[in-house]
């Protein structure tokens, strides 16, 4: 409720449809409030970008909620220290990051079909040859964009695709 609002504040403030970035839990926050509040906000989104969002769920959520499945109960309680105490993380944050949480979401709550959405994740493998030492080679993933049909004046037909692209990160020498 509190991100529809600071949406609805930015978009009243700015009179101009909000374009959403999330990067990873916030991506997740940012594609729920749609998914709970889009009839208030179609109107008042542009798009959802999401960058390293663990849509489905994340592994580390799961192992580190999941008994046994890390080592022993001192690494566990280790790692709960560290997203509590260091990064001034919330435990339950991390309990809707598992798979099982949001499967249960998603199944629940889709996200709305007419939102315009890519989402960006990167893979670690150096690009080949010559590049490699300069360049990460990472791959953006746009499951559902909608383009504009082109070839016409004014048309307000659109195209649907999903697809991957490679992206090239130069980085630092």
């Amino acid at each position: 409720m509190e991100l529809k609002q600071y949406i609805e504040e930015i978009y009243w403030g700015s009179g101009k449809p909000v374009m959403l970035l999330g990067h990873s839990k916030g991506g997740i926050d940012a594609a729920a409030a749609l998914s709970l509040y889009w009839s208030d906000l179609k109107d008042k989104v542009a798009g959802l970008a999401l960058v390293q969002s663990p849509y489905g769920g994340t592994p580390i959520a799961s192992d580190i909620l999941r008994e046994g499945q890390i080592g022993d109960k001192e690494t566990r309680r280790i790692l709960e220290i560290i997203i509590c105490k260091v990064i001034k993380g919330d435990i339950r944050a991390l309990e809707d990051l598992t798979y099982e949480k949001r499967k249960e979401f998603i199944m629940k709550h889709k996200l709305p079909l007419d939102i315009p959405l890519i989402s960006f994740h990167s893979e670690a493998s150096i690009a080949p040859g010559v590049l490699a030492t300069m360049t990460q080679i990472a791959h953006a993933e746009l499951p559902r964009l909608v383009l504009p049909k082109f070839g016409t004046k004014v048309s307000d037909s659109f195209v649907e695709s999903g697809c991957q692209v490679p992206v090239m990160i130069p980085a630092s020498a």
